[in-house]
């Protein structure tokens, strides 16, 4: 795409994000490599702004740090989802559409004392995208390109943490991706002397990716910490095959396709895809609330370097990777929650609203993704509250809690310059989260 002069107009087809139950985003940037790569973080941890490399918690599970595992103290279940409206706009045009859904589903559950593992389903990458542009063809005039995928990447995790002293864990985690991406391409010919021309391909993909974490929290007080994490998650090869079809039909205005003839076909092609390295660190600022497992309040930082330009589709064995980004990819995050009630327990707070976790953060990634001499970001902002629901239970010692995430996200990416387009995001997350008793059958006695 880049280097092509032409002026780009796009339509978002609403069937693009109900063909996959996984696909929770249309953007004309998802043709590009795998698609559109997913956060991975957990509502309670988008709400403050992604940050997850330092992120630790006895009652919410982070599902990108393995070593985050060590501090859980309770079976916990997450499950969540998004809706969100869009906005795109270029130089000439702008429209609206929406869509939303499955998120992701976590489980993790103690061992013993400081080990625990984890099992988990949630999207990778998404490819969600119907657009087109017009050029002129010497000795066939004026012709309409028109490009359409969707489709993606689902990951189901298995991780272990384990903290063998206090203020120190480590985990791993793999990851095992599958899913597949549908594209096909258009070619439509003003002049009804020629037959247009279309190309479909369909690849399926599956393989492992490991990750690697370690935290470490240093005591600055008696009720205050510093939180340090980092992961690291290795490159990571994806078997594919590959079934393309090229075939030409009539241009006779019909909505129905009549087909002519088959140019060529081939039939799962083996190949490979290559999943990029990405590293993150992260330090947090805790206060934390005696008696209580919520944090009083936190101040967060995390750095993100993902190595996009190694990253590649499907290639056949035997041919080479085509990379599609120029650069690595480089995100910040900055976030930072609070609980009214544990933060100020001198004030006169009664139950409710000031028990909630309140929570905000900021990020801005350089995608590495450069079109057009445009170098693309993507601005993301977020903001909601997490709410504590539930009691201990008649039986001593054991705790039945569950909690509430709700927030609005609103992000932006790309360019409406340079023939480019700019996305515009309002999302609503939700999550839920169960806690221990929710998993075992009470027994009177």
């Amino acid at each position: 795409m880049k280097g092509i002069k032409v002026l780009i107009s796009f339509l978002i087809a609403a069937s693009a994000a109900s063909a996959s139950a996984q696909v929770l985003d249309v953007s004309p940037y998802s043709w590009f490599g795998l698609g559109t790569q997913t956060s991975g973080v957990s509502p309670a941890q988008a709400l403050h702004g992604g940050g997850s490399a330092a992120y630790r918690s006895p009652l919410y599970f982070n599902p990108v740090q393995p070593a985050a595992l060590g501090r859980l103290k309770y079976t916990t279940f997450d499950l969540s989802g998004s809706y969100q409206g869009l906005v795109y706009q270029n130089s000439d045009t702008s429209l609206t559409t929406s869509t939303g859904g499955f998120q992701q589903v976590n489980l993790a559950f103690p061992l013993a004392k400081g080990l625990a593992a984890s099992a988990g389903l949630q999207p990778y990458s998404t490819v969600g995208y119907q657009l087109s542009s017009v050029v002129t063809l010497p000795d066939f005039g004026v012709a309409k390109y028109t490009y359409t995928g969707n489709g993606g990447l689902t990951q189901a995790n298995l991780g272990l943490g384990w903290s063998p002293v206090k203020y120190f864990s480590v985990g791993v985690r793999g990851a095992y991706h599958f899913g597949s991406v549908k594209k096909t391409t258009l070619l439509d010919f003003g002049d009804p002397r020629f037959l247009n021309i279309g190309s479909r391909e369909e690849t399926l993909y599956r393989g492992w990716q490991a990750t690697a974490g370690a935290q470490a929290a240093l005591p600055l007080g008696k009720w205050l910490d510093l939180e340090l994490g980092t992961t690291q998650a290795l490159r990571a090869n994806l078997t594919g095959a590959q079934t393309a079809l090229q075939y030409s039909l009539l241009n006779n205005g019909s909505a129905v396709p009549t087909y002519r003839d088959t140019a060529w076909s081939v039939i799962d092609t083996p190949g490979m895809a290559q999943l990029p390295a990405d590293q993150r660190y992260g330090l947090r600022l805790v206060r934390r609330a005696p008696g209580s497992n919520l944090d009083a309040w936190t101040l967060a930082m995390e750095i993100q370097r993902t190595r996009t330009q190694d990253a590649s589709s499907f290639y056949p064995n035997g041919g080479f990777p085509v990379y599609r980004y120029a650069a690595e990819s480089r995100t910040w995050r900055v976030g930072a929650t609070l609980v009214p009630a544990l933060a100020f327990p001198q004030g006169s707070w009664k139950n409710g609203p000031a028990n909630w976790v309140y929570a905000a953060g900021i990020s801005q990634a350089r995608t590495g993704l450069v079109l057009n001499q445009e170098t693309l970001t993507r601005w993301v902002g977020s903001t909601g509250v997490t709410i504590p629901l539930g009691t201990r239970s008649f039986v001593p010692g054991d705790v039945k809690f569950a909690a509430l995430h709700l927030g609005v996200q609103w992000e932006t990416y790309g360019t409406a310059k340079a023939g480019l387009v700019r996305e515009d995001h309002l999302r609503a997350v939700f999550g839920l989260t169960l806690n221990d008793q929710w998993f075992q059958k009470f027994k009177y006695r």
